[in-house]
């Protein structure tokens, strides 16, 4: 709970107390914990008092305040503090993940009526209940054990030592018995974070088994040098953006007495979310409600991505406005323009947010109108591997001297590549280009990178600076064979690739599916027995092939006469629908003349795949109904498991084996871990035998008969950590490489595409070669693991 240790001592005592006595004992620390969890911030006085230390003195000031758990405070207030308490930990951790990811207020409010029996009053709490956005220095697997621990009396820092962690104290220094990396800092970028992460197994895997490095050289993306005015108007814009803010986090400490006065409670996010309220002049843009700035500051408000982050990654202030939190919920994953095109608000309702946010920036209005997404992910992965190079040399700095960690530029990486030939390496054509269709080309830059001298750099400078061309003879190789030596060291080379195994991931598609009964209030079935489904769909959003879905035949023929009337046929083999189609609405036909106007239709369509998401079980008998349905179509895979099946032949009178699987979707593989069983469940049930599991990126050696390549006939080797052949000769890296491939994705019909491991572009239309599918029935091959310095063995 203390980041710092809280020193205790008498004021009027002429000696200091024992070291051992500045601590708060254990059973101290448990009341303050018991006291202070639930509420929302608390003050050194507060603490003191409870403790009953008025008398003493601490290393802070009586009146700082300290951030309570307001995750707890908020929940405890809709439940109750006596029930929240009662909670068992995983309760709690359940309740707080409904919560958050909840995208729909209404869903969460039947859940907590139905599951939680929330009367009103706790359902109106619910509502308000607002969650701070940040990132948790540490996992909820990690305080579990941490927390315990802190409890019995340890600081932070002795719970983190004990357990094997990296407190962020401690975050820059390193293992001094092995001279390994730490944790890297904690950055506020999850790319930059995930690649420093990534940096450290290497560095840490190679330190293991060779020892200390002398010298790491890493390479700075190729960012253009600007220009002497540009870089001046870049600093005064810094300093008038500084200004801005100093004078924002002024009215702040005016407006919001809850800061206490203290300008250090006021986070940047902060500062973001004043300046987005000026530039909308305080009036929401989406909903055209008036925001003071209490509202911008209570959760009725949030800052809100107009073209979604998770799909674009912009998260600049041209991209960010301000937005009531309830249609923020409603704009979810979606664009402005997919919002009205969608017909989740009118033509109407769009023009009137096109009109409050006529006076915003070029760029901003056009992302407000913008119909398709073409995000700039090469400018944003330039600046994201220049921040990741500046943040690896100062982290690494922590295990070699500065002066061993040097940093050169892409520039120089390209140049020396093309004077030293390194670029025909992987060239087909033997032509000095660089292949960047294998992934090995990634090695090469390495091996440039590690060989590029502070000399060669001067030297390339000096070249650059006098306007000479680089010449061959001036640049020699950094040795006689290096040529060679590369090429015979790059085809060794197998790829690692990162599995991701965290059971994370959107569950399920947005669109909800609801039942087609028949005559019999049973679920219609087609021919082939697979279940109907019905889903609403705009008519802006309609493919040609659901044009014929359409439930209602008059409805149906209506929207086939719009689409003839564009010049396109909707009975065509290859039909597109044209753009302006559905402008103007298409009305029902009435009696009186024209009736109301269609935005949506009714689809019937099948579905293999679909799962209950849940059952309103509010529908009245009286209309002798059954219960509503809502189902879902699973978005995203886990994995799959390829297995043999056993069954008796009654025609051939004998026991048939065949080979088959299943995929097991993300939502099912979080449903076992829930119950406490395998993700990944080997026993299959009476006669089916396990072969294996395959995941996205995982690595296979596949069978290739044409070449008598027949993995079933390899012998490894544990002690000499080798692949044998069937006439029991070693396979070298080279060898094996040309059948290693990786998993690239598999759907539900188990399909499973293969690539190679070398290949980073392929073109899958015309399938040449580094690029297989194969059924599960059909694979054969053995799974192994790359280790991250590219050392093979079997998966285990």
């Amino acid at each position: 709970m203390f980041e710092k240790p809280l020193d205790t001592q008498e004021k009027h005592k002429d000696t200091p107390l024992k070291p051992e006595e500045l601590q708060l004992k254990p059973e101290e620390l448990q009341l303050a914990f018991e006291e202070f969890n639930l509420k929302k911030e608390w003050t050194i006085k507060d603490l003191l008092k409870l403790l009953n230390l008025q008398n003493c003195k601490t290393n802070y000031s009586p009146e700082e305040k300290f951030k309570g758990n307001t995750t707890a405070h908020a929940l405890a207030s809709v439940f109750g503090e006596e029930k929240w308490l009662s909670f068992s930990e995983d309760k709690k951790h359940h309740i707080w993940e409904v919560c958050y990811n909840a995208t729909d207020e209404d869903w969460l409010l039947n859940y907590g009526k139905t599951h939680w029996q929330l009367n009103e009053k706790q359902l109106e709490k619910l509502k308000k209940v607002s969650f701070e956005k940040d990132y948790a220095r540490l996992s909820y697997k990690a305080l579990a054990k941490l927390v315990p621990k802190m409890k019995q009396g340890l600081s932070y820092a002795d719970a983190c030592q004990e357990l094997g962690y990296h407190h962020s104290e401690s975050a820059s220094k390193y293992d001094e018995k092995l001279g390994l990396l730490g944790e890297p800092p904690n950055i506020r970028n999850p790319i930059v974070q995930q690649a420093l992460f990534e940096i450290r197994k290497v560095v840490n895997a190679i330190i293991q088994q060779f020892g200390k490095p002398d010298i790491i050289r890493i390479e700075l993306a190729r960012e253009l040098k600007n220009s002497k005015e540009h870089r001046e108007e870049e600093q005064k814009k810094i300093k008038k953006n500084e200004e801005n803010n100093q004078r924002i986090k002024k009215i702040l400490l005016q407006e919001l007495p809850a800061l206490g006065g203290k300008e250090e409670n006021i986070s940047r996010n902060d500062v973001i979310k004043y300046k987005l309220w000026e530039e909308c002049k305080g009036i929401c843009p989406y909903t055209g409600r008036n925001v003071s700035v209490a509202q911008l500051f209570n959760g009725e408000f949030e800052v809100e991505h107009i073209l979604p982050y998770s799909r674009t990654l912009d998260d600049s202030f041209a991209n960010k406005t301000i937005c009531e939190r309830e249609f923020n919920l409603k704009k979810g994953n979606l664009t402005p323009w997919e919002m009205y095109a969608q017909g989740i608000i009118t033509k109407e309702h769009y023009n009137a947010i096109l009109q409050r946010v006529k006076n915003f920036s070029y760029n901003k209005y056009k992302k407000f109108e913008q119909e398709e997404l073409d995000e700039d992910f090469i400018k944003r992965q330039l600046n994201d591997t220049a921040y990741i190079a500046r943040e690896a040399k100062k982290w690494i700095c922590t295990i070699l001297d500065e002066n061993n960690v040097q940093v050169s530029k892409g520039e120089a990486t390209r140049t020396l590549g093309r004077l030293w030939g390194l670029d025909k390496i992987l060239n087909k054509y033997h032509l000095n280009i660089k292949n960047r269709e294998d992934q090995r080309h990634h090695a090469i830059d390495a091996i440039i990178v590690a060989c590029t001298t502070r000399s060669v750099l001067q030297k390339l400078s000096t070249y650059k600076s006098k306007g000479l061309k680089h010449e061959k003879k001036d640049f020699p190789a950094p040795w006689e064979s290096f040529h060679s030596d590369v090429k015979k060291a790059v085809n060794q080379i197998l790829v690692h690739y990162k599995i991701r195994k965290r059971l994370r991931g959107q569950l399920h598609n947005e669109t909800i599916y609801g039942a087609v009964l028949d005559k019999n209030r049973n679920h219609l079935t087609d021919e082939s027995k697979q279940k109907v489904y019905a889903v609403r769909k705009p008519l802006h959003s309609l493919t040609p092939a659901q044009v014929h879905k359409i439930a209602d035949k008059t409805i149906r023929e209506l929207v086939k006469q719009r689409i003839r009337e564009f010049g396109a046929d909707p009975n065509a083999k290859k039909c597109k629908i044209p753009k302006n189609c559905f402008n103007e609405p298409i009305y029902m036909p009435c009696k009186n003349g024209r009736g109301n106007p269609i935005k949506k239709v009714r689809i019937h369509d099948v579905a293999k795949h679909n799962i209950l998401l849940r059952e309103f079980s509010d529908v009245k008998p009286e209309k002798k109904r059954p219960h509503k349905h809502a189902y879902v179509e699973t978005e995203n895979n886990h994995h799959i498991v390829i297995y043999e099946e056993s069954e008796w032949d009654s025609k051939k009178k004998k026991t048939t084996t065949k080979q088959t699987g299943e995929t097991i979707s993300l939502l099912e593989a979080i449903e076992r871990k829930k119950q406490g069983l395998p993700v990944i469940q080997t026993d299959l049930g009476e006669g089916k035998r396990f072969l294996l599991s395959l995941m996205k990126n995982e690595m296979v050696l596949l069978d290739n008969p044409d070449e008598h390549f027949l993995t079933a006939k390899l012998r490894w080797d544990e002690q000499k950590k080798q692949f044998f052949d069937q006439n029991d000769q070693p396979l070298s890296h080279q060898e094996l490489s040309k059948y290693l491939y990786r998993v690239q994705k598999f759907d539900k019909n188990l399909s499973i595409v293969f690539r190679h491991h070398l290949a980073s572009k392929v073109d899958e239309v015309t399938k040449e070669a580094g690029y297989f599918n194969r059924s599960a029935s059909k694979f054969k091959g053995i799974k192994v693991e790359i280790s991250i310095l590219g050392e093979i063995s079997p998966a285990k």
